[in-house]
């Protein structure tokens, strides 16, 4: 097999031309292949700062709804089933709230760096 080389003084005008193209149709090719790589993943997208979509718990202070005064100081927040979600107190051993139609409503220094507040369930509890 007889390389063409484009440096040599001997080479005609129609070898030439010939490297040209075969140059120039190696490189659309290597170009295409470039273009199908696999692009690198994207990361989860997240919802409104440390709330994680599809993440199944989330522990903090937590205050639910009713009856008054249902501070859950140790809580867990813990995704269920069909848009439903359940708040246990880790502190005093107990099922603090369940609610439907929401998850957790972030507020504090954890997540929007506000001082005076704390996490409030999000959604109608039952």
């Amino acid at each position: 097999m007889q390389f063409i080389s484009l440096h040599r003084a001997s080479s005609s005008p129609r070898q030439l031309t010939l490297a040209l193209l075969s140059l120039g149709l190696l490189t659309a090719v290597v170009a295409s292949f470039a273009a199908d790589a696999p692009k690198a993943p994207q990361k989860p997208p997240t919802s409104r700062g440390a709330l994680q979509e599809g993440f199944p718990f989330l522990t903090a202070c937590v205050t639910a709804k009713f009856p008054a005064g249902n501070d859950a100081n140790k809580g867990v927040a813990i995704r269920l089933a069909h848009d439903s979600a359940m708040l246990f107190d880790e502190d005093l051993l107990r099922f603090a709230a369940g609610w439907t139609g929401g998850y957790i409503n972030p507020s504090g220094v954890s997540f929007d760096t506000g001082h005076g507040g704390h996490p409030t369930i999000y959604g109608t509890q039952m």
